[in-house]
């Protein structure tokens, strides 16, 4: 939220009411602020017409919009850089694949969901988060080809000229995440049982 907004801890956020921006109502940050609403019991009013992140974020400047739902880390840095550190918003929640070091003391979502259901539904959400930007290879590749292209892979995400370019350029490269992990990330949200699916389903399309 930005910095003037009176809503200073996720508890705010479940009594007053909370304009945030998205490009309609079937939008990914439209589908997270439904999501929130439904497993934190916050009061988060979605208010389409904002095309994208960049517009939503001129509104939050503006006064216009008190937050915004669905921001990644890697695009803040590359887009808003002076807003976390110059304290020009707060941040009262954050989810992803593993807590951060940059946001000890902020609630994050799965540490704080109620419980084993709403963990799981979390999971299922954000299953996109935990991929990444994944590479894949079609079935029947010999296993010590797999291997040779998952060891290639990881020695680039470790070389220091691909980081530093990465790094200049905001892709965030620090947290790649292997085949192993990217296979038990699919593993663990293809057994997510039917009743968290169909609290899925609903959450995702906006009620008509």
């Amino acid at each position: 939220v930005w910095n003037a907004v009176p809503v200073n801890a996720l508890d705010d956020a479940r009594t007053r009411e909370t304009t945030v921006g998205t490009a309609g109502i079937n939008s990914t940050p439209a589908f997270h602020a439904r999501l929130f609403n439904d497993v934190f019991g916050t009061r988060l009013k979605i208010v389409g017409g904002y095309p994208g992140q960049t517009d939503a974020f001129f509104a939050m400047e503006r006064g216009e919009l008190d937050g915004y739902a669905s921001v990644l880390y890697s695009a803040l840095q590359a887009t808003r850089a002076d807003w976390l550190p110059q304290k020009k918003i707060r941040v009262i929640l954050y989810y992803g694949p593993e807590q951060r070091p940059e946001f000890a003391g902020v609630p994050y979502a799965h540490a704080v969901a109620r419980n084993a259901d709403d963990r799981m539904l979390l999971d299922a959400a954000f299953a996109p988060l935990a991929l990444g930007r994944p590479l894949v290879m079609p079935p029947g590749v010999p296993a010590a080809r797999l291997a040779a292209m998952r060891k290639a892979l990881m020695a680039t995400f470790a070389d220091p000229g691909f980081i530093a370019e990465t790094t200049r350029l905001a892709l965030g490269p620090n947290e790649p995440r292997d085949g192993a992990q990217i296979q038990e990330a699919i593993a663990r949200v293809y057994a997510t049982p039917p009743r968290v699916l169909d609290r899925l389903r609903r959450l995702k399309t906006a009620p008509q």
